[in-house]
């Protein structure tokens, strides 16, 4: 049996190089593996800072709600029947209001009418022009016929914009795109 001295060398072969290499396989993993594990926990945090913002929008949506109930009178609520007999409620902007941007939109939906909770809005001129365009965010239960309450936020540059008679839309989401599943409803609006 070989004893090593401390003046003897160790013979670094093709076993020493498979440690190695091994050693930085194992290291790039656990770098890559971090930085998916950042990556994945800043999109969690995204999200739940859109979920919190959601919420406090909800609670605000149940004050002006609540608020509306135990004024006298109480708020009025623009009813609007689409092409296809679809009830729609809208709490702000009234019908023929003057906007300004950025434009808050509060009403209530069948929830059937947005998909995965969302359904677009859009602000048209009075020739049909788009001037705006959002994304409606149901604030409860996507899955039902019932009415469930809404809220965007629709931001545009009003200095682009003709000033005039124009169009709020309401559209119901159409993933399928078959023109046979479109349905919206228009509110005359003032740009």
């Amino acid at each position: 049996m070989a004893k090593y001295t401390s003046g003897m060398r160790i013979k670094r072969g093709p076993t020493f190089l498979k440690l190695i290499l091994g050693f930085i396989i194992v290291i790039a993993a656990g770098a890559l593996t971090f930085g998916t594990y950042q990556s994945q926990r800043q999109e969690v945090n995204r999200l739940n800072t859109q979920v919190t913002q959601l919420n406090q929008q909800v609670i605000q949506l149940n004050k002006s709600l609540t608020a509306a109930k135990n004024q006298t009178p109480p708020l009025p609520a623009g009813s609007y029947t689409s092409p296809k007999g679809v009830a729609i409620k809208v709490y702000t902007p009234a019908s023929n209001t003057q906007l300004v941007s950025p434009v808050i939109v509060l009403g209530e939906v069948p929830g059937s009418w947005s998909f995965e909770a969302v359904f677009p809005v859009k602000i048209l001129d009075s020739n049909g022009n788009l001037v705006a365009r959002a994304t409606a965010q149901l604030l409860g239960n996507w899955t039902t016929d019932q009415l469930v309450p809404f809220s965007v936020k629709i931001i545009y540059n009003t200095n682009a914009v003709a000033r005039g008679n124009g169009t709020l839309v309401l559209e119901k989401d159409n993933p399928s795109g078959l023109a046979a599943n479109d349905d919206s409803v228009s509110i005359p609006i003032k740009l």
